[in-house]
């Protein structure tokens, strides 16, 4: 009986397979034989891998040999543990051979690392086993060796370990706070009804910042006025009108016209306009009170001599507008307006009937 040369060569690995099983002590559980013709690079991720052959991450042996015009074998092998696997190959037979496990990049698919001896840590999924024919020999030569699973990673949680640095590291943090509330501890827990008074204190406060900031901008823009009326009132009768509004006082005669606006809630500031009908050859304004209070003046713009209640003003020429504004000292509930002078020689005198009253707050 004759036998096929590829018969005797597969009857020949098995009988080699068994005594390098026999001769290690027998740890595998599983022979794995090359299955056909191993493909010479690992796989980079498409398509399927059904040409490769899988190897479970398991104890094993795997056989298989390289011909004359094969160099490099590859096979898969599949890592399912979650943490990963510690793999190592052992009982490397023919040194004609370099053997590899290359760990891949499950991503990219790229070597991230490889080892020839010793132990490699494989994360979960497809990783390969590289057998390389060293020089240029065109022989059979076969390979055995066995794949040797450590088992998972074991991740293992270290952190009681830092338990006493986390304890001290979280004293020494929280010791500043502690000082800071420890010095401001009076301010802190004080009572609640004196927040409440400072609470009110607060309100006021803003409330008279409110008014005066009010008060402020309602005086800047009457002074902004007022300085125009001076310096427009040329202009015309009829323009100082419409800008101050209707007169609190108005005296009306042949001789001459008198406008009085009152430029504060109370008594204290006025605005006097005065067109001379005809020449005036002098005239004076006296301030009054209709109920007997003395008036005393403290400023006047722009500068005429006055003295107590009586602004003198000289000449008035006919048709040409006079503006005065007048600063009063007494705190007076009523103002009246009355003017005397000479018109051609003659002396006339004229006392508005009206008067001007304090506002109520």
């Amino acid at each position: 009986m004759k036998w096929h040369p590829s018969i005797v060569n597969l009857l020949i690995m098995i009988l080699l397979l068994c005594n390098v099983v026999s001769a290690q002590n027998g740890n595998n559980d599983r022979v794995i034989i090359e299955s056909g013709d191993a493909p010479s690079t690992h796989w980079k991720g498409d398509g399927n891998f059904s040409n490769w052959q899988v190897l479970a991450a398991e104890n094993s042996t795997l056989a298989g040999e390289l011909s004359g015009n094969d160099t490099v074998d590859v096979f898969l092998i599949e890592i399912i543990a979650n943490n990963g696997s510690i793999i190592e190959l052992k009982n490397l037979i023919n040194n004609s051979l370099n053997y590899q496990i290359q760990k891949i990049n499950q991503t990219s698919w790229s070597i991230m690392d490889s080892i020839k001896e010793g132990e490699i840590i494989l994360e979960k999924g497809i990783h390969a086993i590289r057998i390389e024919k060293l020089g240029q020999s065109e022989k059979i030569l076969e390979y055995s060796f066995d794949i040797v699973n450590h088992g998972e990673v074991k991740i293992e949680d270290l952190s009681w370990m830092f338990k006493n640095f986390y304890f001290l590291a979280g004293l020494m943090l929280i010791t500043p706070l502690l000082i800071v509330i420890y010095w401001n501890r009076k301010s802190i827990f004080r009572n609640n009804k004196k927040r409440e008074i400072e609470f009110h204190e607060i309100q006021v406060l803003d409330g008279l910042k409110e008014r005066f900031s009010r008060e402020y901008e309602e005086k800047y823009r009457q002074d902004e006025m007022i300085n125009y009326l001076f310096k427009n009132k040329d202009k015309g009768w009829n323009s100082i009108q419409d800008e101050l509004g209707i007169a609190d006082l108005a005296y009306n005669t042949e001789q001459i016209e008198i406008r009085c606006w009152k430029l504060t809630k109370k008594i204290e500031k006025i605005l006097i306009g005065i067109i001379a009908k005809q020449d005036w050859d002098l005239a004076a304004l006296q301030l009054f009170s209709p109920k007997g209070e003395e008036i005393k003046l403290l400023d006047i713009n722009p500068d005429f001599i006055f003295e107590g209640d009586e602004v003198f003003l000289g000449k008035l020429e006919s048709g040409k507008i006079l503006i005065l504004q007048l600063q009063i000292k007494s705190k007076i509930k009523t103002l009246s307006v009355n003017i005397s002078g000479k018109v051609s020689g003659d002396s006339i005198s004229g006392v508005i009937n009206k008067y001007i009253e304090n506002e109520e707050e």
